[in-house]
């Protein structure tokens, strides 16, 4: 069943990245009225995602930073969104590795601006029915064994900086939301893959690595396990979210599909017919944790949400084969960020070696 947003005014904070361009299509796509990015262009941020919608007259572009409370509150106040999809984040563990500054000043300071602005509006201006959806990570909950699974019940534990500053941003949204009265929804999600991510993120790497023919780099033994899903699954949630979830709550966003980093670097490989001797294992990163995993008992029960993609081979395959079809994308991203597939997070690796 598609998202109904027919008639909807949609904002959407880092709408020109990975997740936010996604759901910008897919909300102009199912009826919204207006879809507002809302966006600075950082590094992995590319206007190209945004191409094939920027001339709708339902689609408006704002670039300005998050942590710019002024600006945000007078887009706001221009704009009068029914919904807020908070997605604008800096999500790279290995970056928080080498500077913790920029997802200090976007996660948390970021947040924070988004949340002020939107409380200074949200009593004055704001449609009666407003939702303010803020777009969190498994990895606040920190690491599982073997067995078992996080829920929207489970305590934050976060092992590393990115994941430190996304646990720090969900308690600021629930304090706000019960200080001020801002009725808000958090979102917990596994690693995405699919269209327009950037390829510092571990799929659209390997592709890019193997259709160079360089080698693909895996850390430690490959044996950590990620619950992936594919981004479009994401975006069809957090719509679902937006029209059916309860304000105040929270709801973890899973296609219960977990895999080794070994295994998903092999099933790139298959599906680029290449050798797995292409695989080269290096040293791992600092506090890699070992598995995460999500229940989506809630959403189910509560939406009319479930994942479509459920044969990962094949969503891999429909991956790589959207990489290939779209190299302008791909020079484009490469371009703008100067990012040319070099190991990330030696730093924090040079620091605990010294140790």
């Amino acid at each position: 069943m598609k998202p109904d947003l027919q008639g909807r005014r949609i904002l959407i904070t880092g709408g020109a990245g990975f997740i936010g361009g996604n759901l910008a299509h897919l909300s102009l796509q199912n009826g919204a009225e207006r879809v507002v990015v809302y966006d600075s262009l950082t590094y992995a941020a590319c206007p190209e995602t945004l191409a094939s919608i920027e001339k709708s007259d339902s689609f408006h572009f704002v670039q300005a930073d998050v942590a710019d409370e002024e600006s945000f509150h007078r887009c706001l106040q221009v704009e009068k969104p029914h919904r807020v999809f908070h997605l604008a984040a800096e999500s790279h563990v290995d970056r928080s590795l080498d500077n913790f500054t920029p997802f200090l000043h976007t996660n948390i300071h970021g947040t924070r601006s988004v949340l002020d602005a939107t409380r200074a509006w949200v009593n004055k201006d704001a449609p009666e029915d407003f939702l303010f959806l803020h777009s969190s990570t498994d990895e606040v909950f920190g690491m599982l064994s073997k067995e078992g699974s996080f829920s929207e019940s489970t305590p934050p534990n976060p092992r590393n900086p990115y994941s430190a500053t996304k646990a720090a941003a969900d308690v600021l949204v629930e304090t706000w939301a019960h200080a001020f009265g801002i009725p808000t929804i958090i979102s917990h999600s596994g690693n995405n893959f699919g269209p327009f991510q950037f390829p510092e993120k571990l799929i659209p790497l390997m592709i890019q690595k193997a259709l160079r023919n360089e080698p693909l780099p895996v850390f430690g033994d490959g044996s950590q396990v990620r619950d992936w899903i594919h981004v479009h699954d994401h975006v069809r949630a957090l719509c679902a979210l937006a029209e059916q979830g309860k304000p105040g709550s929270r709801y973890c966003i899973s296609s219960e599909d977990e895999h080794t980093n070994l295994d998903v670097v092999q099933t790139v490989l298959s599906c680029v017919e290449k050798s797995h001797s292409e695989i080269e294992f290096v040293t791992d990163r600092p506090g890699h944790d070992f598995r995460y995993a999500s229940s989506n008992k809630k959403i189910c029960e509560e939406t009319n949400w479930s994942p479509l993609y459920t044969n990962f081979r094949k969503a891999i395959q429909e991956t790589v084969e959207w990489y290939l079809s779209n190299p302008t994308w791909c020079r484009a991203a490469e371009t703008q960020s100067n990012y040319h597939g070099e190991r990330l997070g030696l730093a924090g690796y040079r620091e605990q070696s010294e140790e």
